[in-house]
């Protein structure tokens, strides 16, 4: 009998949960996010997030800055 391994999927992030990760308000998530913060829109106004996406992400946003 052989085993299938399926890889590993990473949750999805609500709003309240990304902000925690990256160490920012909610206001300043939003702010990211028309800065181009990676998520998906479920319905008319869910957002979900992806912690590895928006991790680097904002590396990339602090480096730029720091430039």
């Amino acid at each position: 009998m052989s085993v299938v391994h399926f890889p590993t999927i990473e949750p999805f992030l609500n709003r309240k949960e990304t902000a925690k990760v990256l160490g920012v308000s909610l206001r300043t998530l939003d702010r990211f996010v028309r800065e181009g913060l990676p998520c998906e829109t479920w319905g008319l106004r869910s957002r979900v997030f992806r912690a590895s996406e928006a991790v680097v992400w904002a590396r990339n946003r602090a480096e730029r800055n720091a430039a």
